[in-house]
């Protein structure tokens, strides 16, 4: 399925910061695992790899759309979310993997109803490599600052 337009607007501000794009191969924040692009990863990723700015955008419009299913398959009322608020959900999916998401105290806040608690879960997720990261709590106050937008 394709991400709703309104949706991509909402999130790309906050991925662009948050991701930015290197054009260029590249371990992410905490030596995990290579990346490129707008945070993509992959077992293509490999030391060298070089992409064009167009290469990159491409593989964002995919990664959207496959985090997006992601996140519609796992908590259905995707949809029915304001356009900011699925870019929060998506932005986080996006960046934590939907595996984490459905284990999450912050989906199962949503399928009880207790959306007032989302901002709460999401500034809980601020950790990589065992230490707090200055990039991971400024990208979950912008997430919280697009579900806060209702």
């Amino acid at each position: 399925m394709a991400v709703p337009q309104p949706v991509i607007a909402a999130l790309l501000p906050v991925l662009h910061i948050a991701e930015g794009c290197e054009l260029q191969a590249y371990w992410d924040d905490i030596g995990k695992v290579w990346s490129i692009g707008w945070g993509h990863t992959g077992p293509e990723v490999v030391q060298g790899l070089v992409w064009t700015q167009d290469q990159c955008d491409q593989q964002l419009a995919l990664d959207a759309s496959d985090h997006y299913d992601q996140l519609v398959a796992s908590y259905s009322p995707t949809p029915s979310l304001s356009p900011a608020r699925q870019a929060a959900l998506l932005d986080f999916v996006y960046n934590e993997g939907i595996e984490k998401f459905q284990s999450s105290t912050l989906r199962r806040d949503l399928l009880a109803g207790n959306i007032s608690d989302v901002c709460t879960q999401l500034m809980r997720w601020d950790v990589g490599g065992g230490k707090v990261l200055a990039g991971l709590v400024r990208r979950r106050k912008a997430e919280c600052a697009l579900w806060n937008l209702g």
